[in-house]
C-alpha cells in the first residue's frame, strides 16, 4: 500500500502521522510525507521584491522542519520519503498523490487557518472531494488515538459497490486483532408527510429494516477473519448519514468508514450525499473509500 500523508505541522496532521505509523506497523506500506509551500499572490512591484523572497525562505524552512519532525515519528518504518511541493495546496496534494501512485491520502481535518477552526478545513474538504484515491480525514479522538490500545471503527455497509470497496480498504490493513468494529446498515424511514400509515407502508418499513439487518450481518461476517471483535447493527433513520453517525456515537467509534459512489459531474459537486454528510458532520476520523 502506498500512502501519502499531507502534513502542515498542525496537531491533527502530526497526530495523523503517528496514527498511520501505528496502523502500518504490520502492513507492508510505502509512505510519502508531503507538505506544500504556497507562494503569496501579490502584485508585482518593487516593494514585493523586498519581502516576498524572505517570506518564501521562511516557508521553505518551516516546511523542511515540519517534514523532519513528521519523519521522526515514523523512525521505525523502512519506506518513508518526504517531499516539499510548491503551489496551490489542494492541487499540489492531488497532483503529488497521482504522481506517487498513492492508494490512500491522509490529511488532518483541521489545519492552521482560522476558518478551518470553524468549519472543516477547506483543504481537507477539497482533497476528500476531488481525489481519485481513498482519503482518510483524521480527527483526534479517544477511539482513534495515536497511542491508544484499541481502535473503535464503524463501517457503513449497504451492499453497493462503494460499500464493498470500503470493506476491502478496511480489510487490507493488518489490524492485529486490535480493532473493535461495528458494521452498520441504515434503513431509511418512509417519508409520509402527514399521510395515514397504510398496511403497505408498514410492510415496506419492515422490509427495509429486515434488509438492513441482513446487510449488516453480511458485512460483519466478511470482516471476521480480519479482526477479532465485529458486531452488526441496524439503524433506522430519516437520513442515512445521520444513522451512520448515530451508530458511530453509540459505539464510541473514532473512525467511520464509508464508500463514495464515484467521480461523475454530480459526484464532484456533492461527493455522494451520504459520504459528504458524514465527512462534514462527524466528530470522528472519516475514511472515504474509492
Amino acid at each position: 500500500m502506498k500512502i501519502l500523508i499531507a502534513v502542515d505541522g498542525s496537531p491533527d496532521s502530526m497526530e495523523a502521522v503517528k496514527a498511520i505509523g501505528r496502523l502500518t506497523e504490520k502492513t507492508p506500506s510505502q509512505i510519502l510525507l508531503a507538505t506544500v509551500v504556497n507562494p503569496p499572490e501579490v502584485p508585482i512591484d518593487a516593494s514585493a521584491d523586498l519581502w516576498v523572497p524572505q517570506l518564501l525562505q521562511q516557508q521553505e524552512e518551516l516546511a523542511a522542519s515540519t517534514l523532519d519532525n513528521a519523519a521522526a515519528l515514523l523512525a521505525g518504518h523502512d519506506h518513508v520519503t518526504t517531499k516539499t511541493c510548491t503551489g496551490h495546496v489542494t492541487h499540489s496534494i492531488l497532483d503529488t498523490a497521482d504522481e506517487y501512485g498513492a492508494d490512500l491520502i491522509v490529511i488532518g481535518a483541521v489545519g492552521h487557518s482560522a476558518v478551518a477552526r470553524i468549519v472543516l478545513g477547506s483543504v481537507s474538504d477539497d482533497v476528500a472531494t476531488h481525489a481519485k484515491q481513498s482519503v482518510l480525514v483524521y480527527r483526534r479522538s479517544e477511539g482513534f488515538a495515536a497511542g491508544g490500545n484499541d481502535l473503535r471503527v464503524t463501517v457503513a455497509y449497504d451492499g453497493s459497490d462503494s460499500s464493498e470497496k470500503a470493506l476491502v480498504d478496511f480489510a487490507n490493513v493488518d489490524w492485529s486483532g486490535d480493532a473493535i468494529v461495528n458494521v452498520v446498515s441504515v434503513a431509511s424511514r418512509l417519508e409520509m408527510f402527514g399521510q395515514e400509515i397504510t398496511p403497505a407502508a408498514i410492510e415496506e418499513s419492515a422490509k427495509r429494516r429486515t434488509d438492513a439487518k441482513r446487510l449488516a450481518v453480511v458485512g460483519a461476517e466478511r470482516l471476521k477473519k480480519h479482526v477479532a471483535t465485529v458486531a452488526a447493527t441496524m439503524m433506522e433513520s430519516d437520513h442515512i448519514g445521520e444513522g451512520i453517525m448515530k451508530a458511530a456515537a453509540e459505539h464510541n467509534s473514532g473512525l467511520i468508514v464509508v464508500g463514495d459512489k464515484g467521480h461523475g459531474f454530480v459526484a464532484r459537486l456533492l461527493m455522494g450525499s451520504t459520504s459528504r454528510y458524514v465527512l462534514r458532520h462527524a466528530t470522528q476520523s472519516v475514511l472515504i473509500a474509492r
